[in-house]
């Protein structure tokens, strides 16, 4: 590999391509997510990237003819991500060229190939356990030169980028955003140079129920100073139902780099498996029945004894008591719904009492509107408290929308923070039934 301060001046391509899709179920095309998504349960998917003219020659801002290197691209990337325990999200990427067109301007250039598969991308993500407004993840992408250079799918060489991720929500709007840095061999095909660069990106969406709307934008910034520095900007909406994501965006260029197309069009779809419940322990095996002493032969009696009284008939088991149950104004929940430490993810041991609160709303159609209440113990920073418990209602809500499929004009989510204690916060056991979720019949 490359030192990422030599330039390499040779008549070959480079990995053109600047769109790189986030993982399976993440909420933006662009922006990386910071969550982990609970136990071990793979999600998949595949994006779709058309896009015009992201490599022309030009001077004095007008095309030179015959100088459309890379005239139109079309590329399929193929995505796996697997969770580790609600702490990791591992990735994988691999993109392939599926039709590219372009011209020679130069004859010691490479015609570009018309497909050709580009570089693997491993990445792998650790959401911050932080009591914060907002969630942050640390994350790292790797790039194993698959690919080919002279289809412009590839540096020849491999690439790394450490990245920062933050995410969150305020009522119905999402926002994120990520800074990183990506580190690789500069390339000088004689037009242009490609080398090490800052990374970054921002979204923010709307969301209408199971549909979210919003801009994003993502960029490269090349460290020394050159013009190679491609901007793109995004429009795009997404729509989940239980398992299947889907999204539609479409986008420009901001400045006519390498890169940067002028016109992108994009699609995602993925599928992407509520957190299975962790699995209960075995039942302990009931002790071995002990031997019952037989009486001693006796002499046949000289009349038959009378026929013995059956056994009487074994009590049916009880049925399991529900999780969630309509109690006058409120629905009341036998379990807590569990959290990971500070932050607003939901556990996978809780995805059975979801679908019971899912159940109770179905059998009582009356019910017109549900109040979800976060509330918190009192350590930490009173603002915190009140943000960390607003976004615990809001996953609640979230997931009772988009997992169990409830109408969202049901449900609204508020935070309290500390402000509502139930036991006193000065003993664990206190702040443990202080950290809950309350659901009020308001309607």
């Amino acid at each position: 590999m490359l030192g990422a301060g030599e330039l390499v001046f040779e008549p070959r391509g480079f990995a053109l391509q600047t769109y790189e899709p986030t993982a399976p179920g993440d909420a933006f095309f662009s922006v990386p997510g910071t969550d982990a998504r609970g136990s071990v349960t793979p999600s998949a998917g595949l994006a779709l990237s058309w896009a015009a003219e992201p490599l022309v020659l030009k001077a004095d801002d007008r095309a030179i003819p015959g100088a459309h290197v890379v005239h139109r691209q079309f590329w399929g990337f193929a995505q796996v991500a697997l969770p580790i325990a609600g702490r990791v999200l591992l990735d994988a990427t691999l993109p392939a060229a599926l039709y590219q067109s372009g011209s020679r301007p130069f004859a010691e250039l490479p015609g570009v190939t018309s497909a050709a598969v580009g570089d693997l991308r491993l990445g792998a993500r650790v959401p911050l356990p932080l009591r914060l407004p907002f969630e942050l993840a640390p994350g790292l992408d790797v790039w194993i030169p698959t690919g080919s250079r002279d289809a412009w799918t590839s540096d020849g060489t491999a690439r790394v980028q450490p990245r920062l991720s933050l995410s969150g929500e305020a009522g119905h709007v999402s926002y994120g955003a990520a800074l990183g840095v990506i580190v690789r061999s500069r390339r000088d095909p004689g037009f242009a140079h490609v080398g090490t660069a800052l990374t970054y990106g921002g979204g923010v969406a709307y969301r209408f129920g199971a549909l979210r709307v919003g801009p994003e934008f993502y960029a490269r910034s090349r460290l020394d100073g050159t013009t190679s520095s491609p901007m793109e900007m995004l429009l795009g909406a997404r729509w989940n139902r239980r398992w299947i994501h889907l999204g539609l965006a479409a986008g420009t260029g901001l400045n006519r780099t390498p890169g940067a197309a002028p016109l992108r069009l994009l699609f995602q779809v993925a599928v992407v498996p509520a957190p299975a419940p962790a699995a209960e322990p075995a039942p302990a095996p009931p002790p071995a029945a002990e031997p019952v002493p037989q009486p001693p032969p006796t002499a046949p009696s000289p009349e038959p004894e009378p026929a013995a009284a059956p056994p009487p008939a074994l009590a049916a088991e009880p049925a399991p008591e529900p999780l969630a149950v309509k109690r006058g104004g409120r629905i009341e929940l036998r379990q807590q719904v569990l959290f990971e430490t500070g932050r607003a993810v939901i556990r996978p041991e809780s995805a059975p009492l979801l679908r019971e609160v899912a159940g109770v709303l179905a059998e009582h159609p009356e019910i017109v509107k549900v109040r979800i209440e976060g509330h918190t113990d009192a350590a930490g920073a009173p603002a915190r408290n009140l943000a960390l418990s607003r976004r615990r209602a809001e996953a609640v809500r979230r997931w009772l929308v988009e997992r169990e499929g409830v109408d969202e004009g049901r449900l609204e989510a508020r935070g309290y923070g500390q402000a509502r204690p139930i036991a006193s916060n000065g003993n664990a056991a206190g702040r443990v039934r202080n950290r809950r979720v309350d659901l009020l019949v308001v309607e």
